[in-house]
């Protein structure tokens, strides 16, 4: 999957209003493995830290809702 697809479904995460807290969780888990499986990271180190940028960045455009927070919080650790 392309980086243009991800940031845009980073960008209807950010814009879903119709979905629930734990709805918009798992699709930000579903955007973070899409990404690892399709990323041409050269190394571990390359593609760990794509995708921490990924989940900071869901993270971020979410930050009242817990579920969404916890899951990638608990995915990056």
């Amino acid at each position: 999957m392309a980086e243009q697809a991800i940031r845009q479904r980073i960008r209807e995460i950010a814009e879903d209003r119709s979905h629930g807290a734990s709805e918009l969780a798992r699709l930000c888990l579903q955007i973070g493995a899409d990404s690892a499986l399709n990323h041409p990271a050269q190394d571990t180190e390359a593609l760990l830290g794509t995708l921490l940028a990924q989940a900071a960045e869901m993270t971020a455009t979410r930050p009242s809702m817990a579920p969404v927070h916890n899951l990638l919080a608990r995915w990056g650790a």
